[in-house]
């Protein structure tokens, strides 16, 4: 009979107070494992049990609020094509919605007035200055917030079944108004306007472009490339940039695609306000600047361009 050492699994350390017998025949020594007990881990207490569980509750709870909330993500894009006032890329927010409607998407073109360069006495009290509103949340998107309450932005933004029965499981997407010229404007390069204290300022004018970039966007990577329905509505400026604009979107979407739009309060008269001091012409004037200084006719509707006939 011969001894051999015992050694432990993975110590390379021999044992030397166990020995086992093994028969002088065997042709090469056996190794030999002995497989050491670990004791049990021990059971979690009752009161970390109660906190993990009121842990995960509340973020249950929190969840629930927020999709209940229609709350949405900020989502910036490449820039590629478009840029708010600033020169800062497009970016929109996203509220996911329901499996059972995820092929079907509301998007609001969020509204803010517009801004010309030419600050006259007949278009002062109806815009802002392009050069201020690029420091603003109406001309950059860096001052957008992460996270918004879409529903406190529109009511079309209501999670409530009973309150909006046909859009209340929607994907919502709501566009970070940043242009100032409705979506419209398609300057290919930078405008540097000089301030009254001899600064100059960098401005962009791309609100169509803007466009493009955000639904290159969603079609690319947030699946409304397998949309059926699509919704677009706007409100005031946005509204104004509804009508100006579905109809290229339309286009950009897939043919299997429904497309109509909803503008909201997008269709201004020529109109004055004497508490403001503004003259009759004076939407008509801005309107007109923003079309001419842009190059927004190089986003409209071209039918429209062809068939309208020159002021004489």
């Amino acid at each position: 009979m011969l001894a051999y050492h015992v050694y432990r699994s993975g110590s390379g350390r021999r044992d030397s107070s166990k020995e086992v017998e093994a028969d002088e025949s065997d042709a090469e020594p056996r190794r030999i494992t002995v497989k050491e007990e670990r004791p049990a881990l021990p059971w979690m207490s009752t009161a970390a049990s109660v906190v993990l569980l009121v842990t995960m509750l509340g973020i249950l709870v929190t969840t629930l609020i927020i999709a209940a909330m229609a709350s949405g993500n900020k989502h910036v894009t490449s820039g590629k094509h478009g840029s708010c006032l600033d020169g800062s890329p497009p970016a929109y927010h996203l509220s996911q919605g329901a499996m059972r409607s995820i092929d079907k998407w509301l998007v609001h073109l969020s509204g803010g007035g517009w801004c010309t360069l030419d600050q006259s006495e007949d278009t002062k009290f109806v815009t802002d200055h392009c050069a201020l509103r690029a420091t603003t949340p109406y001309g950059t998107s860096r001052l957008a917030p992460n996270l918004v309450d879409m529903e406190e932005s529109s009511a079309y933004f209501n999670r409530d079944a009973k309150a909006n029965p046909l859009f209340h499981d929607w994907n919502y997407v709501w566009i970070w108004y940043c242009d100032g010229s409705s979506y419209s404007s398609n300057l290919k390069d930078k405008v540097v306007y000089t301030k009254e204290d001899g600064q100059p300022v960098d401005l962009y004018f791309k609100g169509h472009g803007l466009l493009v970039d955000i639904f290159e966007d969603l079609l690319e990577n947030q699946g409304m490339n397998g949309a059926t329905d699509v919704v677009i509505s706007g409100c005031s400026a946005g509204g104004l940039g509804v009508l100006l604009n579905v109809d290229w979107l339309g286009k950009l979407l897939p043919e299997k695609t429904f497309v109509t739009a909803l503008p909201d309060s997008g269709f201004f008269l020529e109109w004055f306000a004497p508490a403001a001091n503004t003259k009759y012409d004076s939407y008509a004037k801005t309107m007109k600047w923003i079309y001419e200084s842009t190059n927004a006719s190089s986003a409209v509707n071209q039918e429209c361009v062809r068939d309208c006939k020159p002021e004489t």
